[in-house]
């Protein structure tokens, strides 16, 4: 019995027609809330930082739980997780290869006080994203000099933009390097990096914890690379129909809308409980 649904945003729960971000469907409003009348919880897994929680909030008109930063930090009813994060001499040494590099990154930063988003300058310069409502949240630093004297704040994400065409190339390169991290395509122009074994499946694993449901109690959304961490670790897991063969094949069911995964799910659902009677 699914207890708990968890879906990817960009190209997933945010997909209106061929736009990816764009905003939240009617038909997927509706869908959730029929998740809502059936007592089924519903969390966000996302490589967007949990502030954006509260555009999604304003959207669905409820608080809802959200594993992001691929898993980095979870929220859920206020209660706020964070998996590991960078060590300090480990970060120093990357940080001095991206900027050798000359690579646009951002770090995200939390420390006990306050959120950072700190970013060097264009840090978005291949393709153009939609401004987020809540951006005034962030506390924004276009510097990342910080890390050359001393390490002080807990960095849990780094993202790093290139020119999709050599996406491939870099992303091996560091996979065979820097064996300490997890690196994950999150879009045609950015690699996500973790510490490593932090990601949407153990995001998904925490939310678990958190909601006192079992894998096998959650079913999960997504489209994107960085989603087949949560295929891999739930039984019922679908992946969005545009997504490329290599993702979908880690999937259990292909669809076209988070309403129909939560569809299929209820149906699921009602025939379980019709086999118990």
């Amino acid at each position: 019995m699914i207890k708990l649904v968890v879906s990817d945003l960009d190209g997933t729960l945010l997909k209106i027609g061929e736009e990816f971000s764009k905003g939240i469907s009617s038909e997927n409003i509706d869908a959730l809330i029929k998740l809502n009348e059936n007592n089924i919880d519903f969390a966000i897994a996302s490589a967007r930082d949990i502030e954006h929680r509260h555009f999604i909030n304003q959207i669905l008109l409820k608080e809802v739980a959200f594993a992001g930063m691929n898993g980095a930090q979870v929220y859920v009813d206020g209660d706020v997780w964070m998996g590991k994060t960078f060590d300090p001499c480990l970060l120093y040494e990357f940080n001095n290869y991206l900027k050798n590099q000359g690579f646009a990154y951002n770090i995200i930063t939390d420390d006990i006080n306050h959120k950072n988003y700190t970013a060097i300058k264009n840090s978005y310069p291949f393709i153009d994203r939609e401004k987020i409502s809540n951006v005034e949240s962030f506390n924004v630093y276009y510097d990342t000099s910080f890390l050359d004297v001393k390490v002080e704040k807990q960095l849990l994400r780094i993202g790093i933009f290139l020119d999709p065409k050599y996406v491939s190339k870099v992303k091996k390169y560091l996979i065979d390097t820097y064996k300490e991290f997890d690196f994950t395509l999150c879009d045609v122009d950015l690699i996500d990096t973790t510490y490593k074994g932090i990601n949407k499946g153990s995001g998904v694993k925490k939310l678990c914890e958190m909601f006192n449901c079992t894998i096998d109690e959650v079913a999960v959304i997504g489209d994107n690379e960085n989603d087949i961490s949560m295929f891999n670790v739930c039984p019922m897991s679908f992946c969005m129909d545009h997504a490329n063969d290599d993702i979908l094949s880690h999937a259990a069911y292909k669809v076209k809308s988070v309403a129909q995964a939560i569809e299929i799910i209820l149906k699921a659902n009602q025939k379980e409980k019709n086999t118990s009677l």
